[in-house]
């Protein structure tokens, strides 16, 4: 491929979108670049030197990943429809992500909250409502590993971005990072977006300004390691804190 005319690279976009119903809106992610490559055109049958396209190397990386791994996604069932058992609810404010979690036929319900590091806070809106996703889910992994779940937002950009991916390289990372977290957990979601007056107790915790978010640093807990047997659990730890993979934490 460097030298190929639109029309090629159309019809292998085409082919790859056409996958869908098989493998689900991967196929809309995974071809999001090639996509761009199509219109890098002047006429349609006119040979291109696409290695001039500024996302060239990562047009290749998605043809290689359907090469490789076309059949091992091949794995949905035509005609059949599963109904979400879990919803969940993302909002992202500029210093920090909130989410809750609710199995549709019982009455209980999870909570999310994390703060944003200094660098995740100078993402744009996009880059941290898509966090917000992803943090949501790793989260709630226990609960909703192996089901449908309906994740709503009030982000309409980053709804449309985590289905259909992004030509925003940042923000087509994030968007593998999620894939990649719902393939590795058997985890189908269907993102859906609703408007801030229905998603309101999501926003209300990613405004909490959590005063107990605080961790010792890792020389100091391991010379307190060395005085004591070695500890099993972290109480009062985040994820990201936690000094043990066993830990309790707030949300």
């Amino acid at each position: 491929m460097p030298f190929v005319t639109p029309r090629l690279v159309a019809t292998i976009v085409g082919k790859i979108i056409s996958l869908s119903p098989c493998v689900g809106n991967i196929s809309l992610i995974m071809s999001r670049l090639l996509q761009s490559a199509a219109t890098f055109r002047d006429a349609w049958d006119t040979p291109l030197d696409l290695s001039r396209f500024q996302f060239y190397p990562h047009c290749l990386n998605e043809i290689n990943f359907w090469l490789e791994n076309c059949a091992k996604l091949n794995c949905r069932k035509l005609f059949e429809y599963s109904r979400p058992v879990f919803t969940i609810c993302t909002y992202a404010s500029a210093f920090a992500c909130g989410g809750h979690a609710l199995f549709i036929d019982k009455e209980e319900f999870e909570l999310l909250y994390k703060a944003f590091s200094s660098i995740e806070s100078a993402l744009d809106s996009n880059g941290r409502e898509l966090l917000a996703i992803l943090y949501s889910l790793k989260s709630f992994r226990s609960l909703i590993r192996g089901k449908v779940v309906k994740l709503y937002t009030d982000n309409k950009n980053a709804s449309v971005i985590a289905s259909k991916g992004s030509t925003s390289l940042k923000l087509q990372r994030q968007v593998l990072e999620i894939f990649q977290f719902c393939a590795v957990n058997n985890l189908s979601i269907e993102i859906e977006w609703v408007p801030r007056s229905l998603n309101e107790y999501a926003d209300s915790l990613s405004r909490v300004v959590d005063f107990d978010d605080w961790s010792v640093s890792t020389g100091f807990f391991a010379y307190i390691s060395s005085l004591f047997d070695p500890f099993t659990v972290d109480k009062f730890a985040y994820p990201d804190s936690a000094k043990r993979a066993r830990f309790y934490s707030k949300f």
